[in-house]
């Protein structure tokens, strides 16, 4: 197991409508489908509008806070942890965009969460500013499923581990 990139947890946060933003928690739980109580946990991708249902692939989303304090410095707004709808803000990991499938987060002591692909930003986003969704292009950070579950909060330790090593 190598560790590639070490970095903290700065929030942990939940929405259970969906939609922006998602607010900060002391501490959640991951099940195997995702963050008890968030609106992406579940079996299903409540994202796909037609046509037959699809597993959830998607049921935990990462962005970095040195991405957030980016958008911030070049829009000149106040984005905060979990305005961009992420699961998980993380501080110190670098560029999410540099991730791939099937590369792995470990949380704390006990969570693995898998990368599945790259965020894509959606024009929700631009209720902040009208340029946010564009100006996060490679930049929205990751979706994660659940390899191994536990409770994580602000301040865990969490390291990526590139690749299947």
């Amino acid at each position: 197991m190598t560790n590639t990139n070490s970095g903290t947890i700065i929030s942990v946060n939940v929405s259970s409508n969906g939609g922006v933003p998602k607010y900060p928690q002391k501490e959640v739980f991951i099940d195997r489908h995702g963050i008890a109580g968030d609106y992406h946990s579940g079996e299903i991708n409540k994202h796909k509008k037609s046509g037959p249902s699809e597993p959830n692939s998607r049921p935990i989303s990462i962005v970095s806070l040195e991405v957030l304090n980016e958008i911030n410095t070049t829009l000149g707004i106040n984005l905060k942890p979990g305005d961009l709808a992420e699961n998980i803000t993380t501080n110190h990991l670098g560029n999410l965009g540099e991730l791939e499938e099937g590369d792995t987060i470990k949380i704390g002591e006990d969570v693995i969460l898998q990368v599945t692909g790259q965020n894509k930003p959606c024009a929700v986003l631009n209720v902040y500013h009208d340029s946010v969704s564009k100006s996060l292009v490679n930049k929205r950070g990751i979706t994660a499923t659940v390899i191994n579950t536990g409770t994580i909060k602000p301040d865990d330790t969490c390291y990526v581990i590139k690749g299947n090593s």
